[in-house]
């Protein structure tokens, strides 16, 4: 369960790459990025560094874009 106020989610070519930026501009991993088939998409969740919570979904992995 996720405390919020506003679930905001973001489309992206690469879920692991995101991350990566995600980290070293400071954000942390909630949910680290993993395949839904039921959606046919890769996502995770992702916190900005005031906290605010990001969901970041792209291809599954060995999917092509």
């Amino acid at each position: 369960t996720y405390p919020g106020e506003i679930w905001l989610c973001f489309r992206v070519p690469d879920v692991e790459a995101t991350i990566a930026t995600v980290e070293a501009q400071g954000g942390k991993v909630v949910r680290p990025g993993e395949d839904r088939p039921e959606h046919a998409v890769r996502a995770a969740v992702v916190s900005d560094p005031e906290g605010h919570l990001i969901e970041l979904v792209g291809p599954m992995r060995g999917a092509s874009a």
